[in-house]
């Protein structure tokens, strides 16, 4: 039982496969109702959200220290408020209004994103069953979506649509360190610090259609960042990894 327990399962060799992967889902709603004497509020939807995120990763040790891999996201979003309009003035009321000029129409905004992020780590045993590593990694990303507008189609008629919404690219630099623990020869878990030293570029670009005009709006941001930043906005990760040896 002692030789078991102090068993190293942290020596890891050329062509060691490494496999990890995560899964998310959100969805949120609700409502506001206020009733009884002297005054009754009429039942007010809440805003209702819902996101989705699909990651998978994979890496492959070119050596017993050297591993190169890449990261494969996928994410989606989507937000829906009850609104009306006056279909005379364009006039957006929250919550929605019943009058005879009233439209109520659902504000939606929907998002998603593809990104890749290529990554190079070099790991080092501690103790048989403790590895630190650090590295760099490489990321694009790409995010579109949809908006919903409410615009005059003819003098005094208004009406509301859906149109697309910015589109964004974004290339990323940074830098990473952290540690593996291996429960067994094969499974281990990996806990390491984000936003040590990034980079990133981020390219913005809009269009609108109306009639025969279009107009294009396109934006440009730059980000530097040192420290670990935060723990709630992300600065450690947690996760757990599968070795094929």
């Amino acid at each position: 039982m002692l030789a078991a327990g102090s068993a190293a399962f942290a020596q890891i060799s050329a062509g060691t496969l490494m496999l990890g992967g995560t899964i998310g889902f959100n969805s949120e709603s609700g409502s506001v109702e206020t009733t009884g004497a002297p005054v009754a509020v009429p039942k007010v939807e809440l805003p209702s959200t819902s996101s989705f995120n699909l990651g998978i990763t994979g890496g492959y040790f070119l050596n017993d220290n050297l591993a190169i891999g890449a990261s494969i996201g996928f994410g989606s979003t989507s937000d829906v408020t009850k609104r009306s309009y006056d279909k005379t003035t364009g006039v957006v009321s929250t919550p929605p209004l019943t009058g005879a000029d009233d439209v109520a129409f659902d504000d939606e905004n929907k998002a998603s994103g593809f990104g890749i992020n290529l990554f190079a780590n070099m790991y080092n045993d501690i103790n048989g069953k403790w590895m630190w590593y650090y590295g760099a990694g490489l990321g694009f990303g790409t995010a579109s979506g949809t908006t919903t507008v409410v615009e005059e189609t003819s003098p005094g008629v208004w009406a509301h649509k859906s149109i697309d919404a910015p589109s964004t690219t974004t290339i990323s630099l940074g830098a990473n360190l952290g540690v593996l623990h291996f429960l067994s020869d094969n499974w281990a878990l990996q806990a390491g610090l984000n936003n040590l030293l990034g980079f990133d570029y981020e390219m913005g670009k809009a269009e609108v259609k109306n009639g025969a005009i279009t107009t294009t709006t396109s934006t440009s941001e730059m980000n530097l960042t040192l420290g670990t930043g935060s723990f709630g906005l992300g600065a450690v990760n947690v996760g757990i990894f599968y070795f094929i040896r």
